[in-house]
């Protein structure tokens, strides 16, 4: 198996990465444990709510989740279920520097659009 050397850089970000992954998962077990979250149901939810209302914020898309049940106890949840649907190729970002409402009003929110 041939190795691939990363800079240092990019072994940080490789770093951060693995760690952004880990608490992700440890948000979304927690969710599941203290709060009965479905994380599969959410990810359902948010493509067939895409599919319905056409291109919506992450910001819509999860009050939205919420507002239908689907409801952790940290919205810190959704993280790995928007990158599941990314990585299932189920709906992908058009535009990644909307106006946010949470976050002190800082760019970054995301479009989302669903996969056809």
């Amino acid at each position: 198996m041939q190795q691939i050397e990363l800079t240092l850089p990019e072994r940080r970000i490789a770093a951060a990465r693995e760690q952004g992954d880990a608490a992700g998962q440890a948000c979304v077990a927690k969710a599941e444990r203290v709060a009965d979250f479905d994380p599969e149901g959410a990810v359902t939810f948010i493509v067939g709510w895409l599919a319905r209302h056409g291109d919506l914020s992450g910001e819509d898309l999860v009050d939205a989740a919420k507002e239908h049940g689907h409801r952790p106890h940290s919205d810190r949840a959704f993280g790995p279920v928007f990158k599941t649907i990314l990585k299932r190729q189920l709906a992908r970002v058009v535009r990644s520097d909307l106006p946010r409402r949470r976050g002190h009003s800082t760019t970054g929110g995301k479009l989302w659009r669903v996969a056809r």
